[in-house]
């Protein structure tokens, strides 16, 4: 008898103690996603306008990118908000090249190396693997896998598929990228606007995509 009271005790404090926790499974083959912009295999060329706030100093952007999707790589334009060229680059996924920066933009502490980082992380990486795993949430898929010695969490959109967040975190670096709803561009879905946020480094960008002809 003292034996049967003694489990049933035991068998109620592990219960009380069970944490619910979301069911992550497999997101491949089961889940199919619309096709994003960074696998498109297009070469798409944009207009693009907004800020890039670094510390306390917010900076007036606009330019040009031409968004290669098959080689996955961004070559960007940056004016100042009067049209002055700030710098030219060409960013990939794991290399950068400067094609010219000005004397203001050498003035501007860890400018060119927050640009390259920021617009990487936008349009170049990607936000799920096959292997990563997944939960449904109120019409939501959260994508969690291991990237770069870190963790990163995508959120999608589930209809219409289109990705809506990023965060990744790890001892060296911590972002968060948010995506607004898509724009069409030669049959390619891009986010109409995107915002970046450096969370340990007080930087971020938020940049609205536009096409060549649009005002």
């Amino acid at each position: 008898m003292i034996r049967t009271l003694l489990l049933i005790i035991v068998l109620c404090t592990a219960a009380c103690a069970t944490t619910v926790e979301p069911v992550l499974q497999p997101c491949q083959p089961a889940i199919e996603l619309p096709q994003q912009w960074f696998n498109s295999g297009k070469t798409v060329r944009l207009r693009h306008a907004g800020a890039i706030t670094i510390g306390d100093t917010v900076i007036p952007i606009n330019g040009f990118m031409e968004l290669d999707t098959r080689h996955h790589t961004a070559k960007v334009v940056i004016l100042t908000g009067f049209g002055i060229k700030l710098a030219s680059l060409k960013v990939g996924p794991d290399s950068a090249q400067v094609l010219g920066t000005s004397p203001i933009a050498d003035q501007i502490p860890h400018f060119m190396d927050q640009c390259i980082l920021s617009i990487r992380r936008m349009f170049l990486a990607d936000f799920y693997q096959a292997e990563d795993r997944c939960a449904y949430t109120d019409g939501y898929l959260e994508f969690t896998g291991p990237r770069r010695n870190g963790v990163l969490r995508s959120v999608v959109d589930q209809h219409p598929g289109f990705v809506r967040k990023k965060i990744f975190e790890s001892t060296e670096e911590n972002w968060t990228v948010n995506y607004g709803d898509a724009v069409v561009v030669d049959d390619v879905r891009l986010p109409g606007q995107t915002s970046f946020v450096s969370n340990d480094k007080k930087y971020s960008v938020t940049l609205k995509l536009k096409t060549p002809d649009m005002p």
